[in-house]
């Protein structure tokens, strides 16, 4: 299954606490810690948070078969904690 750039744009937005403040605002430095605890590689190289977010969420969600992988549910526990 493969998920549109666009949701994974609007999920890194969404998470990164950009427009609306469901979710704890995170630094650069903290999404890179909490993406290496889930063992996901932070992308760390584009202009903003959520562009690196986007990266990084698109390589491990453009790899699974229909659900997300262990390393994306560690992330998402991890960000909802």
């Amino acid at each position: 299954m493969k998920v549109r750039i666009r949701t994974i744009t609007e999920l890194s937005e969404l998470l990164c606490g950009n427009g609306k403040q469901w979710f704890k605002y995170y630094t650069q430095r903290q999404f890179s810690e909490l993406m290496d605890d889930a063992g996901i590689k932070f992308a760390g190289a584009e202009s903003s948070r959520a562009r690196d977010l986007a990266s990084s969420l698109r390589s491990v969600i453009d790899t699974f078969d229909g659900a997300p992988s262990p390393n994306f549910h560690r992330f998402d526990r991890t960000c909802n904690a």
